[in-house]
């Protein structure tokens, strides 16, 4: 989403953006102190490398000099977690400015707030750039300080009157800081992730565990809650607090996959009715995997997170698991390798819901094959 202004049209805008710069560098002089002029320079660098010249040069000194100040400003005083103010503009028109540590989604959760809210906007850049601090106060940025942790910062022009501005900051802040959080905890989830494949195995779904665990799923939260059985139907789950992580949620989430694996299925799925708060306009998957231990006590380890973009797009044809399921079942249904019926079953497959194939058996399979079959051969009839 950065735009980058790696070169200029001409000679002629390179001068005009030195002339600029210069000008600029003189107003600083004037009203800031040595430590805040260097962040303020420094800062500047990064609006010539991230933001398209033509933008730059519609900035008179004076208001480009006044950015660089406040931003300073925000950078400082957004603590360690995330930061999310609004600077007012000439025109009238807030500036949104987004400070936190660099983190993945960021953007894409920022414009989902921005878009489901009809918000007219302009991203101006995101650049993500080395800062060095020392006791909450911001030393050096950019090439200045290049083995420093890596920070993000997000300018984007509102077309909005600021009262209305105003109201957007919470849940902007909200939905940063989700993105910060499972970020965090990124290394965390994966590997608790990877671990829970051998539970999903022994339930007999090893090939749908893996295919999460191979950037299928991008788990936001991680919980694990004990299995009270009062009788053979009524389940208690109670919530263990200690190995929590990701983003947080209401206790309701994954009611239904809960549900589900009391009817005994030792892996169940649900799209929740909770709305992702970072990265996608979209409801939580919630997957639950039961796990039972020698001596009888259950637990369940539950994921929260989004299918990734490539689920959308990928035919289950391609992927080796449900190839070969599907493979099975077109060899058992009887149907020819290459026929008209077969190479009809294969594309309805690909068009199915990949979660649900991967829970159908060979029965079930071979049963939809049948069915395809018979579809086609009315559809040739008429």
């Amino acid at each position: 989403m950065t735009v980058f202004a790696d070169t200029y049209s001409d000679s002629s805008s390179r001068a005009e953006l030195d002339d600029l710069f210069a000008r600029v560098e003189t107003l600083l002089s004037a009203a800031s102190d040595d430590r805040r002029r260097s962040l303020a320079l420094d800062l500047g660098q990064l609006f010539r490398q991230s933001i398209h010249p033509t933008y730059l040069l519609s900035l008179s000194p004076e208001t480009l000099a006044h950015w660089l100040s406040q931003l300073v400003d925000c950078l400082e005083s957004r603590g360690t977690g995330v930061g999310v103010f609004l600077i007012n503009l000439e025109g009238g028109h807030p500036l949104l400015v987004c400070s936190s540590p660099d983190a993945p989604f960021l953007v894409d959760s920022l414009l989902v707030q921005l878009k489901s809210r009809e918000i007219p906007f302009h991203l101006i850049c995101h650049p993500s750039f080395p800062a060095l601090r020392e006791k909450n106060q911001l030393l050096r940025l950019g090439a200045q300080a290049e083995d420093a942790p890596r920070e993000s910062l997000i300018l984007a022009e509102l077309a909005v009157l600021p009262e209305i501005a105003a109201e957007l900051v919470p849940p902007i802040h909200q939905a940063l800081s989700a993105a910060l959080a499972v970020e965090h905890a990124r290394d965390d989830l994966e590997q608790r992730l990877a671990a829970t494949r051998s539970v999903a195995e022994a339930g007999g779904h090893d090939d749908f565990w893996q295919w999460l665990a191979d950037g299928n799923f991008l788990p936001f939260a991680y919980r694990r809650r004990r299995v009270v059985k009062a009788d053979a139907t009524a389940w208690t789950f109670e919530l263990q607090e200690e190995g929590l992580l990701g983003i947080s949620l209401p206790a309701e989430a994954g009611a239904g996959m809960r549900r589900r694996l009391e009817t005994g299925e030792p892996v169940a799925v649900e799209t929740t009715a909770v709305a992702s708060p970072l990265l996608r306009a979209e409801k939580l998957v919630a997957i639950g995997c039961l796990e039972t231990s020698a001596g009888g006590l259950c637990e369940v380890h539950e994921f929260f997170g989004l299918f990734s973009e490539k689920v959308r797009g990928e035919p289950a044809w391609k992927i080796p698991a449900l190839r070969r399921r599907i493979e099975e079942a077109l060899n058992l249904s009887g149907l020819s390798r290459g026929s008209h019926g077969y190479r009809n079953a294969v594309k309805i497959f690909n068009a199915f819901p990949k979660v649900e194939l991967f829970f159908l058996d060979a029965k079930d399979l071979a049963a939809a094959v049948r069915s395809v079959a018979a579809m086609s051969r009315d559809t040739l009839v008429r």
